[in-house]
């Protein structure tokens, strides 16, 4: 069980590399922080801020950027610590992201961010057709997604260059569907972003 979070509305930090994804959701989803300065292993920093089609863009990448705006402070190469540690890290400076845009049901988002991003080299569709399966949906579920993103994704587009604004239209046409009563989303998936 996780220890409950002070209340902070700033944050400065350098977090246990090892634990520092997780710990970095649960300060974006509890706290209510004006600003995070926070040291990261420099290869994670490059996954939070990759762009789309890139190969470090992944659904952790998606989820840092849904949730907060990120921009690099400090480059703070491995010789500056005693001992030598095998990796170089970055410092930054983090506020959680306060304009749009957003999907309608975040939960709902961030669970098909997890459901799908398994595949980050897959076609959309394919990809959609493989967790519906795991929904114990029907491959038919994902024209149906698709078809009511009114033409924002095709579902030929690689996952990996999925922008915000597209992969808003899918959650929002998910969360269509499970008010519909098509979808049924599960409890408990509102960490699913790490």
């Amino acid at each position: 069980m996780a220890s409950e979070l002070p209340s902070a509305n700033k944050v400065v930090s350098n977090l246990p590399y090892k634990i520092s994804s997780p710990i970095t959701f649960r300060l974006l989803r509890e706290l209510r922080m004006d600003l995070a300065v926070l040291m990261y292993q420099k290869e994670l920093v490059d996954r939070m801020m990759a762009s789309p089609g890139s190969p470090e863009y992944s659904r952790f990448s998606i989820g840092i950027q849904y949730l907060a705006e990120v921009e690099p402070v400090l480059e703070v190469p491995s010789t500056k610590f005693y001992p030598v540690p095998a990796v170089d890290s970055t410092v930054i400076r983090m506020r959680v992201r306060k304009n749009g845009p957003f999907a309608e049901d975040p939960d709902v988002f961030f669970w098909m961010i997890h459901g799908i991003y398994s595949y980050p080299n897959k076609l959309l569709h394919r990809a959609l057709r493989i967790w519906c399966r795991n929904l114990g949906k029907e491959k038919e579920m994902v024209s149906s997604i698709i078809s009511k993103t009114d033409g924002v994704v095709t579902g030929k587009e690689r996952l990996r260059t999925l922008s915000q604004k597209e992969l808003i239209s899918l959650a929002d046409a998910i969360l269509e569907l499970t008010q519909e009563g098509v979808l049924h989303f599960p409890d408990g998936t509102e960490n699913a972003a790490r």
